[in-house]
């Protein structure tokens, strides 16, 4: 099976290009820097030991930065490479690595590609943060015998019956993994099921991320223009998911002719759909891209930047995870949760099975069925200050209890951190 994979996709390495440039004129790709993509380094590799750390895309590499400083508290001396597929979570870490710590792009999963990257790049050891397993890279990683851990591992019961009907192939690919680290039991059985060796159960990362920031100057002109406004924010949204929070603030105005509503897209360069769909239905609204203030007429203020979600996370009391009301499988609820923000969430949370569980256990967030349950939830929590507040005391508890996630992990490293010789490396 592996054979067979490695072939096709070294067979289809002559159209990559020409996918990859597509994807860019999409914004999909950066252009400027489409090398590392077909696995060649952006930069020099540093002398000394090299620890590579992947997440997919913005909510894992993000996830992993509190990874990262504790790594660089351990190990001063030793350079830190942080992968990713995306160009937003690229513009993020742009901003947020701390110095000394260098992102490339994650090479496409073709035998040439991957092979360049690892030529280059020879890391002591691999966390690997993302849901995909990428056959050719890990097998590249097993055959240079890195030292490898599944960081926040999870597979969800479609993904597991699919790596099911392939085998031994299945197990072949979680071999390079010395350590599965997962984010519960249910996910522990399946790893073990494939053959994963060393699987832990040992919670969620993302638990343990710090708050997301944000610039106190903005943070005051922003509560200073909603003052006692009622406010939601529906984060992290997709296609179909602003035409559902424009009827609902359009029912709210009824009984609540001074609310308005936020909207965060979840890709901003999609400012322009919304726009429209603000003109088509006759609606007042600010753009944060313009420099725009919530003025005192405007019905939606559409949050088109990156990195701020921290600030408009301080400024609302309720949130409404996007991509959940679509069939997408939401977003991360831990970053408003920590933020004491009351957490609202479709039916499609299935990225998040197990934080949901977590929240819905400890009375900390509500999933609500359809667009008419959204408008009368977010209805009662604006009339119910007080039962608003308990559900956001509860996430901020629950974030907080979990955060120990951090330490536990670091525990299990160490052991990979022998074997990848870095703990001497850092007494030399």
């Amino acid at each position: 099976m592996y054979g067979f994979y490695r072939l096709l996709t070294y067979a289809l390495s002559p159209l990559l290009p020409f996918y990859l440039n597509r994807r860019a004129r999409d914004g999909k790709e950066d252009l400027e820097r489409m090398g590392e993509r077909l696995g060649r380094a952006g930069i020099e590799r540093p002398e000394g030991k090299l620890i590579w750390l992947h997440g997919a895309s913005v909510g894992e590499v993000l996830s992993l930065l509190i990874l990262i400083d504790k790594i660089k508290e351990l190990f001063p001396n030793v350079t830190i490479l942080v992968t990713s597929g995306t160009v937003t979570s690229a513009k993020l870490m742009a901003e947020k690595l701390p110095t000394g710590v260098f992102h490339q792009y994650i090479p496409v999963d073709t035998p040439r590609a991957v092979k360049k990257f690892m030529e280059h790049w020879q890391p002591d050891m691999v966390l690997w943060a993302e849901s995909e397993l990428w056959p050719n890279l890990l097998m590249e990683i097993q055959k240079n015998k890195v030292p490898s851990v599944i960081i926040n591992g999870r597979m969800s019961e479609k993904s597991f019956a699919n790596w099911k009907k392939l085998g031994s192939f299945a197990k072949k690919i979680l071999n390079s993994f010395q350590i599965c680290l997962v984010q519960n039991s249910n996910e522990a059985e399946r790893f073990r099921a494939l053959g994963g060796q060393n699987v832990i159960s040992i919670g969620n990362l993302k638990y343990a991320s710090e708050p997301l920031t944000c610039c106190e100057e903005d943070l005051n002109i922003m509560l200073e223009a909603l003052k006692e406004r009622p406010v939601c924010l529906f984060a992290s949204t997709h296609t179909g998911e602003e035409e559902l929070a424009v009827r609902v603030h359009k029912r709210l105005k009824h009984t609540l002719p001074t609310s308005i509503v936020i909207i965060a897209p979840r890709h901003p360069e999609r400012a322009d759909e919304i726009v429209e769909i603000c003109k088509r239905e006759g609606l007042k609204y600010g753009l944060r891209s313009s420099g725009d203030i919530p003025k005192e007429d405007d019905d939606i203020y559409i949050a088109d930047s990156l990195g701020e979600l921290g600030l408009f996370f301080r400024v609302v009391p309720i949130v409404i995870i996007g991509g959940s009301f679509i069939p997408h499988g939401g977003h991360n609820p831990i970053e408003p949760a920590r933020l004491e923000c009351q957490i609202l969430y479709g039916p499609h949370m299935y990225n998040f099975k197990t934080i949901c569980d977590d929240f819905l256990d400890a009375s900390a967030g509500r999933v609500i069925a359809d667009e008419d349950a959204l408008f009368e939830e977010i209805h009662h929590l604006y009339l119910n200050p007080v039962e608003g507040q308990m559900l956001s005391d509860n996430a901020r508890k629950l974030t907080e209890k979990k955060a120990h996630v951090i330490d536990d992990i670091m525990q299990e490293l160490y052991p990979v951190f022998d074997r990848a010789k870095l703990l001497s490396f850092s007494l030399s």
